[in-house]
């Protein structure tokens, strides 16, 4: 995958690949270093990862969209290869990093492709900052997660355990403003 841009004010973060010791794709959003790969040319489309991954989750779908779009993935304030600063993170933060990220990318209006928690985010962001969202694709997501029992509660409670099992190691984490629960993430 190449990481390109064409905006004057993104530059090269100051994180490196433990594996291969060569600089990431970082971009400075408000106050975070975020982690993105761009691939291709066309209409932006930007891909946002579920709770506790990564842009490794749209590996196939950077081979498929690539070949007709600019497709831009990024992880997420606190995942994968971006800052993890303190928490806990809100959903107006992610959407506002996200926001940036278009932005200084010079990629306005992107179509939006979330999965999971982060097609909330997808939400958030066209809510927020409507000039950047071009169109929505929402999986597994709703704009709003109320938890109205304690069986709800307790299955939020083993979702978010079973991410922290298999994350394997503490690398970052997020809070789940609902329940209050913590998640690894890598």
């Amino acid at each position: 995958m190449s990481n390109t841009t064409n905006a004057a004010n993104v530059g090269w973060g100051e994180g490196t690949c433990r594996a291969k010791g060569v600089a990431l794709p970082q971009i400075h959003v408000h106050d975070i270093d975020l982690y993105y790969e761009t691939s291709g040319r066309g209409q932006p489309i930007l891909f946002i990862h579920g709770l506790g991954s990564s842009v490794r989750d749209w590996e196939l779908q950077v081979v498929f969209f690539s070949k007709q779009y600019q497709v831009v993935i990024v992880d997420v304030r606190g995942h994968g290869k971006s800052g993890k600063p303190p928490g806990p993170y809100s959903m107006a933060q992610f959407a506002t990093d996200a926001a940036g990220l278009i932005r200084a990318l010079n990629i306005s209006p992107a179509h939006m492709v979330g999965i999971s928690l982060e097609g909330m985010i997808a939400f958030q962001l066209a809510a927020d900052a409507p000039d950047a969202a071009r169109s929505l694709t929402i999986v597994n997501a709703a704009p709003e997660f109320v938890i109205r029992s304690f069986r709800e509660r307790l299955q939020v409670w083993m979702r978010f355990a079973l991410v922290r099992f298999a994350a394997g190691g503490h690398q970052g984490f997020a809070t789940c403003h609902a329940c209050g629960a913590a998640a690894t993430v890598q």
